[in-house]
């Protein structure tokens, strides 16, 4: 069907005809690319995990493997040969990839949904009033956590660590410029506040420590639960959402027009270049997949990686994990990858910044959600109703 889309679709339409948004050949064959990686991924090929499953044939995927990372492999191809679609990249890596989730124009994006202004409050597009900072009078709603703040290297492509004492005294200092770009931490700079809270903080920055203005008087930050300015609204984690925020928007006023205009990229070339170089892992083509994600690499300003064997499909998930951070990947790749128990086994941290009086700044890991994974999580359940309605329908496993 995505072969049948394709060969239908034209390639772009003209500008100004009011055809943004619409489906392309490049959108089908990003859905197809997208499939076949899926279908050639550890879970559909190892029902085993399923023991004592009537119907390993409904949750995998029957044929050879080597072919289906082929198959993956060339659908992926498919979307590059195309030569419509380039990475978003000026030698500005936090620039370039704020701008990609801003701009109406990326040549990255390949199927998108645009969010339009005139249509006001009821079209949806909210990313700040409805994930910002509560000290700017937003909601807070998805809350970074501390693991995937962890997962951001280094500039030089070193893992991060809390055990170095030189990264745990200024955790946000030298990291992957993805993480500026993508997540709003202690000290980060923002836009002006607020009128009514602005002499506050006259700067504009994201305040999570607590600061001890009296030996054992502790004044709470601005953008937390305790803080001055709300206390209903503000994260547990320490962290807000920065990507696809445009700081330009004073978000907390879209109800009356301040909501922002902005792409939501369901497919975009970046996803398809991992797509390319995890099918070309699984074909054992390491230099072919090194190259096409060191262009990634290259667009976020990092080092290139040179891993081989599993140390390559470690770097590789983590980043795909990073990259593509809150696009809606993560849920499915750590299900295919058979990663799940070990990426949701765990609880989920946050951050707790502290500057005392006498002494440096400290940063402590806190839980701030109980975590677990029975895998009957790999898939979801068919609900009751709709088995009621057709009794051949077969129940996913360990429901």
């Amino acid at each position: 069907e995505a072969d049948l889309a394709a060969s239908l679709l034209p390639e772009t339409y003209e500008a100004g005809a009011g055809d943004i948004g619409r489906a392309t050949k490049g959108a089908a064959l990003a859905l197809k690319s997208r499939m076949l990686l899926y279908a050639a991924s550890e879970l559909y090929n190892n029902p085993s995990w399923a023991a004592g499953y009537s119907n390993p044939e409904l949750i995998s995927v029957t044929g050879d493997r080597t072919a289906k990372w082929q198959a993956a492999k060339d659908a992926a191809k498919a979307v590059i040969d195309l030569g419509l679609y380039t990475l978003q990249s000026t030698g500005d890596p936090v620039k370039d990839y704020t701008d990609l989730f801003l701009l109406k124009d990326s040549q990255e994006g390949i199927f998108s949904r645009y969010f339009i202004k005139s249509r006001g409050w009821e079209d949806g597009a909210l990313p700040g009033l409805a994930n910002g900072p509560n000290g700017y009078h937003n909601w807070g709603g998805n809350t970074p956590i501390q693991e995937l703040v962890d997962d951001y290297e280094m500039i030089d492509g070193s893992k991060f660590s809390w055990s170095n004492p030189a990264h745990a005294a200024a955790p946000y200092e030298g990291r992957d410029p993805r993480l500026a770009a993508s997540i709003l931490y202690d000290q980060a700079p923002w836009r002006a506040r607020p009128a009514d809270v602005k002499e506050i903080d006259p700067v504009g920055k994201i305040i999570i420590r607590s600061v001890e203005t009296a030996p054992g008087v502790w004044t709470p930050g601005l953008d937390t639960r305790d803080g001055p300015i709300e206390d209903w609204n503000g994260g547990y984690s320490g962290y807000y959402l920065r990507k696809f925020v445009d700081p330009t928007v004073v978000h907390e006023y879209a109800a009356a027009g301040g909501n922002q205009e902005a792409p939501w990229h369901f497919f975009r070339y970046g996803e398809i270049l991992l797509n390319y170089a995890e099918a070309c892992i699984g074909l054992g083509q390491e230099d072919e997949a090194k190259t096409y994600l060191n262009m990634i690499r290259e667009r976020a300003g990092m080092p290139d990686i040179t891993e081989t064997g599993q140390a390559l499909v470690d770097r590789y998930r983590n980043e795909r994990r990073v990259e593509l951070a809150f696009e809606q990947h993560r849920y499915f790749d750590i299900r295919r990858w058979m990663i799940a128990p070990q990426a949701m086994g765990r609880n989920a941290n946050g951050i707790v910044i502290a500057d005392p009086l006498s002494g440096p700044v400290t940063y402590t890991r806190n839980k701030i959600q109980d975590r677990a994974w029975s895998d009957k999580m790999y898939f979801l359940p068919i609900v009751l109703d709709e088995i009621n309605r057709n009794k051949d329908l077969v129940q996913n496993p360990l429901y």
